[in-house]
């Protein structure tokens, strides 16, 4: 068992060997103000003396090491006032890294030196790191004299992103999450609830786009790639970077968001995202003043029933109506469209009704019966669309009471697109 040089020194009566066995026995401890590069580590100073074998600084034990040539870094090496390194294995890790998203090491030798890495600046090691980070994924990595230190994952780190400004946490999963664990159901609070001001772009992006940090969309109707089978969820950007930086939140009953393409506030009524004040988004209008007369009898006479639509082929009944093209801001709107018409002359009965056709279609979509005497007669329809593409519908009038004619001077159709 080793034992002291001290007792025998005593025993000596040698000051010099009591003055070496008490510095060889003892840490001193430097102030943590001071700064150690002006701190003589020997016992009579410069001139000579016994040297101190470690030292305490900064709460931290620092061993002598007459080997090595590292720079002075603070972090695992301080040179002090006679030039003799010291180092420590208690190292120190920022509350910050860099980034998360740097596959490649920094370069020290760098001939550009705002590309050197600092000592004591810290990246967390992503997924397909090269070079010295190769078989470092998930731990911390810091640049010091001595080389990189790593500082692997554990459960409840955490630390914050510098080129996000976002924090992110080691979970129980063992897996880098989003978010300050705060001990709610999913064990964080991503900074995308906190971050988002209630606005959409629109309704009807598909796929995840590049955006600034807290932009939100309303998913569209055809989800691809991150987004597939999330139609009608909110995505919130949380970060800059990658597509899976969105957050995806499925929308609850009464739920609003406002659309900044359609500047309408819509609300979630447990199916789609409705207009939450019945706003009307699109406006249009077709108007045709002439006289043209049409009569319900012959081959293409039309006899109206409430089960069967009324075709372009019933020429005899059908007049030329009036159109209006429109393409709906997105899918599972509703179109209303009215149709007024002025009757200047009527002969028989004189019994009409308006059909409702769209694009090419042969076969009406809408139909409705009437009676227009020498007067104005109004009518209206509601569809739904299915799509976003430009289509042109168009309200004809039909007479058909066998033997009747009418004579129409005004028509007036307005199509007025809700949410």
């Amino acid at each position: 068992m080793a034992q002291s040089a001290l007792p025998a020194a005593i025993a000596a009566r040698d000051p010099a060997a009591m003055r070496a066995a008490i510095v060889g026995e003892l840490v001193p401890v430097i102030p943590s103000n001071i700064d150690p590069q002006t701190w003589d580590p020997r016992e009579l100073g410069m001139s000579g003396g016994n040297v101190w074998q470690a030292v305490i600084w900064q709460e931290r034990i620092w061993y002598r090491d007459d080997t090595s040539v590292a720079d002075h870094d603070e972090v695992t090496v301080i040179v002090l006032l006679d030039g003799g390194r010291y180092l420590t294995n208690d190292v120190r890790f920022p509350g910050a890294v860099k980034s998360r998203a740097v596959t490649t090491p920094p370069d020290p030798l760098d001939t550009d030196p705002g590309a050197r890495p600092a000592y004591g600046e810290a990246w967390r090691v992503p997924a397909g790191a090269s070079g010295a980070w190769s078989a470092h994924e998930d731990d911390v990595a810091m640049w010091s004299a001595r080389g990189w230190q790593y500082r692997p994952a554990a459960t409840g780190d955490l630390h914050y992103v510098e080129d996000e400004s976002a924090y992110e946490h080691f979970s129980a999963a063992a897996a880098w999450e989003n978010g300050i664990p705060l001990g709610v159901t999913v064990s964080s609070i991503p900074p995308s609830a906190l971050i988002w001001d209630g606005r959409v772009q629109n309704q009807t992006t598909n796929a995840p786009p590049s955006a600034a940090q807290g932009v939100a969309y309303i998913i569209g109707s055809a989800p691809t790639g991150a987004w597939a089978g999330n139609a009608g969820k909110l995505a919130i950007r949380e970060s800059p970077g990658t597509n899976s930086t969105y957050v995806i939140y499925a929308p609850y009953v009464g739920q609003r968001a406002f659309d900044i393409s359609l500047n309408v506030a819509v609300e979630w009524n447990g199916t789609a995202w409705i207009s939450a004040g019945g706003a009307v988004i699109a406006y249009k209008r077709s108007y045709r003043s002439d006289n043209t007369a049409f009569t319900s009898s012959g081959a293409g006479y039309y006899a109206f029933t409430s089960i069967t639509a009324p075709s372009s082929a019933n020429v005899n009944s059908l007049d030329g109506g009036v159109s209006i093209t429109h393409a709906a801001r997105r899918s599972g709107v509703d179109l209303v469209l009215s149709y007024e018409v002025s009757a200047s002359t009527v002969v028989g009965n004189g019994t009409s009704a308006v059909a409702l056709f769209r694009d090419n279609e042969t076969t009406a979509i809408g139909w409705g019966a009437g009676i227009v005497n020498a007067g104005r007669q109004h009518y209206e329809f509601v569809i739904s669309t299915n799509d976003t593409a430009s289509h042109t519908y168009k309200m004809r009038l039909f007479s058909y009471d066998d033997s009747s004619s009418v004579v129409v001077s005004q028509r007036l159709m307005q199509l007025r697109e809700m949410v």
